[in-house]
Formats: C-alpha cells, sequence, structure tokens
C-alpha cells in the first residue's frame, strides 16, 4: 500500500519576544496587541476542521511576573548573550508585571483547552539566535535550561524545540536537555547567496511566482533528535510583501500537500501569529483554503495530519 503524505504545521508564539533585540516600534506593538484575537481565530479554525498543530512558545510568556536583576535582568542568563549586540538583549524588558506583550499564560490556556489538542513546544526562554558564529554558549545552555524548568514546572512538554529565527545551532546543547525532535531548515540554493537584501528578493519573488514548495523527509541527526525540515512559510503580506497576492499562498500550499500525497513525505507549513496582523481577512481565507484541500486529500486516504511530536515518535520507533 502506498504511504501516506504528512501535512504538519508550526506556530512560532513569541508576542514582543520575537523582535525584542530591535527597538519596537509603536506601530509594532499595535500589530502585537491584534495577536490573542488572531490566535483564537486560528485556533477556531483548528477546530473546524479537525487540525492539530505545534505551538512553539517563547518560555518568558509562560511568566506572570520577573525577579529583577541589578543592575542586570534575568542574570542568570550569562552576558554578553551574544558578541554582535548594541544593547543587552533584555534591554527592552517589561517594567510591568503580566505586561501582555511580554506575558501570555492566558494564550498557553487558550491553546492546552482548544480542540481538538494542540501541541505545545519549546520556542527557546528569550527567543535568542542561536547563531554559533555570535552567540555565547554558556547563554544558549542557560536559555535551554530555563525554558526546560518552566515547562515541566506548568506540566507542558519539553520534546520538541524549534528554533528562533530559524537558526539552527548548537544542537549539541539541545540534546543535553533531552529534546527528541526539532524542525530544521530545508536548504534554498539561494541560501549560499553572501548579499542578504539579494536572498530576500529572490525569496520574495518565489512567492509572487507561486514557486512549488518541497516536501521534505524527517530523519535523525547525528546527535539522535529528528530533525524535521520546513517546507514553506505562510508569509505576511506587509511592507513589501503586499506584493504577494493571496492566491500565491494557496497555489503554493495545494501544490505542497499535493507533493506530500504523492511522494508519502511531509509538507511543513509554519507561520508566526503576527503572519495574520496585516490583511486579516485575506489571511485567513487563504489559510482556510489550504485546510480545506488537505481535509479533502485526508478523506480521500491520500494524507494524515500530524504535529512534529508524532513524526519524531514515529521516526523514533
Amino acid at each position: 500500500m502506498k504511504t501516506k503524505g504528512i501535512f504538519t504545521i508550526s506556530i512560532d508564539l513569541e508576542l514582543a519576544w520575537g523582535v525584542c533585540d530591535k527597538v519596537i516600534s509603536p506601530g509594532a506593538y499595535k500589530a502585537i496587541s491584534s495577536e490573542r484575537q488572531i490566535i483564537k481565530d486560528i485556533l477556531d479554525l483548528f477546530s473546524k476542521f479537525d487540525i492539530r498543530a505545534t505551538w512553539a512558545v517563547v518560555g518568558h510568556l509562560l511568566l506572570s511576573k520577573c525577579k529583577r536583576g541589578d543592575p542586570l535582568i534575568h542574570p542568570e542568563i550569562p552576558r554578553p548573550i551574544a558578541n554582535n549586540l548594541k544593547n543587552d538583549w533584555f534591554f527592552q524588558h517589561p517594567v510591568k508585571d503580566a505586561d501582555p506583550f511580554w506575558y501570555g499564560q492566558d494564550i498557553i490556556k487558550a491553546i492546552k483547552d482548544a480542540r481538538p489538542r494542540q501541541e505545545i513546544a519549546s520556542h527557546s526562554f528569550s527567543h535568542m539566535i542561536f547563531d554559533e558564529r555570535t552567540a555565547n554558549p554558556a547563554a544558549a545552555l542557560a536559555d535551554l535550561t530555563k525554558a526546560k524548568e518552566l515547562h515541566l514546572s506548568l506540566g507542558l512538554p519539553f520534546e520538541i524545540f524549534v528554533f528562533p529565527r530559524n537558526k539552527v545551532g548548537f544542537k549539541n546543547l539541545l540534546s543535553q536537555t533531552g529534546v527528541s525532535g526539532y524542525r530544521g531548515k530545508n536548504p534554498r540554493w539561494y541560501d549560499m547567496i553572501p548579499a542578504p537584501l539579494l536572498k530576500r528578493m529572490i525569496n520574495l519573488l518565489y512567492f509572487v511566482f507561486s514557486v512549488p514548495p518541497e516536501a521534505v523527509a524527517a530523519q535523525k541527526d547525528e546527535f539522535g533528535m529528528v530533525n524535521i525540515p520546513d517546507s514553506m512559510l505562510f508569509s505576511g503580506r506587509d511592507g513589501i510583501r503586499r506584493v504577494i497576492p493571496g492566491s500565491a499562498l494557496v497555489k503554493m500550499g495545494k501544490a505542497g500537500l499535493d507533493k506530500a500525497a504523492e511522494t508519502g513525505k511531509i509538507f511543513h507549513l509554519w507561520f508566526h501569529p503576527s503572519n495574520f496582523t496585516c490583511k486579516t481577512k485575506q489571511q485567513f481565507s487563504a489559510l482556510e483554503k489550504i485546510l480545506n484541500y488537505a481535509v479533502l486529500l485526508k478523506q480521500n486516504g491520500r494524507l494524515e495530519v500530524l504535529t512534529l511530536n508524532d513524526i519524531s515518535n514515529q521516526i523514533k520507533g
């Protein structure tokens, strides 16, 4: 019997931590303030189509308040966190406890209470970037340790990890925490181009011209963890990305699902809730069409919908 394809979704849940290393503008705060409603609407859509997804949560969102060091915030994280920072990683740390831009226990409760049951994973403690060229290994280990402690203290799993900004690094440290799988980065031919602006433009053109994404295969890495590469970012459509037609996202999503069904591989879609803050209705319409198509393939026996940990467990046997 032909192997079914797999559809999986991973979501990077960050709020303000996603841009904490930059001065956050009033416009960015306004966009972040809409994410709670967007998350609710995503969960409603998943309920409608019976979709289980993996929500990778920045650990700081699990807190309601923080002890403040003098002069450092979170002194348990060694400094410097990275050698290319102008400011301390926590320079915008919230002054008020339960600040809704930086804390999110209410969001985690909504995800835990959702039906069908959603999966919670880690997106680090502070969204530090695991770039081995610039990051402090001691800070990376402390960040992972803090995230694991928080998850376990709240009865949340710490089995799947999603690297902030998709920068895969320090896998040796990650494996020490007991993580069994992570979202890897599927290499693109233009990754080797040294000019960041040119890479971004090529990536944009892939969306504009609806270049079909790849179906991927999960496999164990050198540390025994399961690497589940990404297939497609469900791109936001703000700024220059406004030129991306909503129909392009649908066309690419359906093409990825078809590839997974035809090859028995994985179509791994990922996004941030912030990818829905611009052209919100159009973005939800596009996602709904992709989910509807996935359900049709599932009903026809050509596809199954799994979480990242489901896939990891399959590979590990």
